[in-house]
């Protein structure tokens, strides 16, 4: 049987009307925007208004469940999503603007904008810092077309089903102790026995607690 790609309205219709609207009084409520002290950063609130949203009664856009399993694009009333999804972008630059501190949008956003010669250097803690100013020699790239003209055994990107096969499970855990006992004696640099077994009695431990927790994970 072949496959058949073809236009036509089978697609269960979704109506958002009633969650756009819940969306639009909450905007109209509250503003989502705020200047972080430093001014470096605009912070979004958008949890509370997610989470507000979340305990209203919407109706489910999905005209029909029977059978439905995803939703679709196919609106009951495009030209009404549209005004909606418009008067969401409205209230959104409303509030923005509104934002004490803000003034002109353009300006702001250029405020916010970092050179990237201020990350210059090598990271040090928890941030971002990259040596812009060192050459690397031994990078590689590849490029990726799909070109239909190729032999599927010479092409890069190919389009099939990947089957993964995991066998010999019962004997993962077993198989992973003694890697780790094979890791230890290869690269533990000690003398004393007594180190190494200590070692590995405490990888054991930690394994036998991860084990643990992803066979309690599995049995729920």
């Amino acid at each position: 049987m072949a496959n058949e790609l073809r236009e036509g309205d089978n697609l269960v219709p979704v109506n958002y009307d009633s969650l756009l609207e819940q969306i639009l009084k909450k905007l109209s409520e509250q503003n989502l925007f705020k200047i972080s002290s430093d001014r470096r950063r605009l912070l979004i609130n958008i949890d509370e208004v997610a989470a507000s949203i979340a305990t209203t009664n919407i109706q489910n856009p999905l005209s029909t469940t029977k059978g439905v399993r995803v939703a679709s694009v196919n609106f009951v009333n495009r030209e009404k999503f549209l005004t909606q999804i418009q008067e969401i972008k409205d209230y959104l630059i409303t509030n923005l603007e509104s934002t004490e501190g803000i003034g002109d949008i353009a300006s702001f956003v250029d405020s916010l904008i970092v050179n990237l010669t201020d990350f210059q250097g090598r990271a040090s803690k928890l941030g971002l810092a990259y040596p812009f100013d060192e050459q690397y020699t031994k990078l590689e790239k590849q490029e990726l077309i799909l070109d239909s003209q190729l032999p599927g055994s010479n092409s890069l990107l190919k389009f099939h089903k990947l089957t993964i096969t995991v066998g010999n499970i019962t004997e993962f855990q077993s198989q992973l102790k003694e890697g780790i006992r094979r890791n230890i004696q290869n690269n533990f640099d000690s003398d004393d026995p007594e180190d190494i077994e200590d070692v590995y009695n405490l990888l054991e431990k930690k394994l036998r607690t991860k084990i643990q927790i992803l066979t309690n994970y599995k049995d729920w």
